[in-house]
């Protein structure tokens, strides 16, 4: 009996041996499928070229915003030392410094206004921490040197009276040129409230604008004021800055001057 069945399930000559049956495990095909090595490396380079373009423009894009923000603020520095320039010119106030008797050829009193190249001294209704609501305050500006160039200081004290500012002259002397009485002032020095304007420069320096008595003649520009009894027309700062220093164009700062000297017997009349 079982060498019938066995005959039984061998195939008979002729008929097609049929296929095996395919049953669920897959196991030789899953071990056909997966990357190879190349397709792992192609697969890294791609992400490592796409990670370093993500980084570049993320640098490019840091890099101009850094360029964009340096120069705004460059630009409100500058804004900022325009206006407080225009704001303590354009607010001069006429005042008489009396000058201490002990004073080289003191006595008396001169109007208050010191014009150099590099130093500038007037009173003024503006203050820098306080506006127009800060009093009557002595401003002074110079060009002093530092490690980067020169740069412009401004010191600003409260005007208490005539001698407040009469304290500042430490002579009167006469000019070489026209023959008149010129005050000689005492130095201005850097104070620790001292507020920069403007720094990093090569050059800067202070002009007046000179309208002469005579008529038809031309409005000059002088570096020096030794008139004691008018104020200029207008001021000028002109500023020049340091070599590398390209992201500060030369600027040019020039204020009308609106103040005029008191007319003569004016302070009797008020202390009478």
């Amino acid at each position: 009996m079982t060498t019938a069945i066995q005959a039984s399930a061998m195939p008979r000559p002729g008929r097609p041996v049929p296929a095996p049956k395919r049953t669920g495990n897959r196991c030789g095909r899953n071990r056909q499928a997966g990357l190879t090595l190349i397709e792992v490396l192609v697969a890294v380079t791609l992400l490592a070229l796409l990670a370093g373009g993500i980084f570049a423009a993320f640098h490019v894009g840091a890099s101009s915003w850094q360029s964009t923000r340096e120069r705004l603020m460059l630009d409100r520095r500058i804004a900022t030392a325009n206006l407080i320039l225009h704001a303590t010119l354009a607010a001069i106030v006429p005042i008489e410094a009396e000058i201490p008797r002990n004073v080289s050829g003191g006595g008396g009193r001169f109007l208050f206004f010191q014009g150099e190249s590099g130093a500038m001294r007037f009173v003024s209704s503006y203050s820098i921490t306080r506006g127009i609501r800060g009093g009557l305050q002595i401003t002074e500006l110079q060009v002093s040197p530092s490690k980067d160039g020169l740069r412009i200081l401004l010191n600003q004290s409260p005007y208490t009276g005539p001698l407040s500012a009469g304290r500042l002259i430490e002579g009167v002397g006469q000019d070489p040129l026209s023959g008149r009485r010129r005050l000689r002032f005492r130095p201005i020095r850097p104070r620790p409230s001292s507020r920069i304007l403007a720094d990093q420069l090569a050059e800067c320096r202070f002009r007046y604008l000179l309208q002469p008595q005579g008529r038809g003649e031309p409005t000059v520009w002088v570096s020096e004021w030794t008139e004691t009894g008018r104020y200029p027309e207008a001021i000028s700062i002109e500023v020049v800055p340091k070599e590398g220093q390209t992201r500060l164009r030369p600027v040019a700062i020039t204020a009308p001057v609106l103040a005029k000297p008191p007319r003569p017997g004016a302070s009797r009349r008020r202390r009478g």
